[in-house]
């Protein structure tokens, strides 16, 4: 998967990404495959396929070949979860292999600004007390979710919450 162009470049699907992936088909058999051509679909509503079909050309008895121009978007707001790709591969002679393959898709990721980023002005004395209010705003395309309070050592008095796109929290 390349997320680079149109993506946020970690090598995953996330949700409002235009990704390219690359498809290697191997020949198992002792004749050359020739002719091939090769086209990707799926079912699922969160799936735009911008690029589907890439020619092969001949693929040699116990050789593979590699084609990168497949291209897809995920939809904005999209879960995530796990999308079925079918490829439908023809050969001249009249051979055809349908094969199915999965890959998961994530939602849309967070970005946080947090505001004041330090407090290089402010003294804070041995024992001091401080009131600091943070505000964290989601720039991102994502729901942020998190927690505030010790949540390693216990649930107890931990508040959970979310700050959904463009939402400011302040505490």
């Amino acid at each position: 998967i390349d997320d680079q162009a149109q993506g946020n470049n970690n090598g995953r699907v996330n949700a409002g990404e235009a990704v390219t992936m690359a498809i290697t088909l191997s020949n198992a058999g002792d004749a050359d495959a020739e002719n091939v051509i090769c086209t990707l679909s799926t079912i699922d509503g969160d799936i735009s396929i911008t690029n589907s079909t890439q020619a092969y050309g001949n693929i040699g008895a116990l050789t593979r070949a590699t084609r990168s121009g497949y291209a897809f978007t995920l939809a904005q707001g999209a879960p995530t979860h796990t999308v079925t790709f079918d490829l439908d591969i023809r050969a001249d002679g009249g051979y055809q292999w349908d094969r199915a393959f999965d890959i998961m898709v994530y939602e849309a990721e967070p970005e946080i600004t947090v505001a004041p980023d330090s407090l290089s002005e402010t003294l804070i004395g041995v024992g001091d007390s401080v009131t600091v209010t943070l505000s964290i705003t989601n720039i991102g395309e994502g729901t942020l979710w998190f927690v505030i309070g010790d949540s390693v050592t216990s649930a107890v008095g931990t508040k959970y919450g979310a700050i959904y796109e463009g939402v400011l929290l302040e505490k």
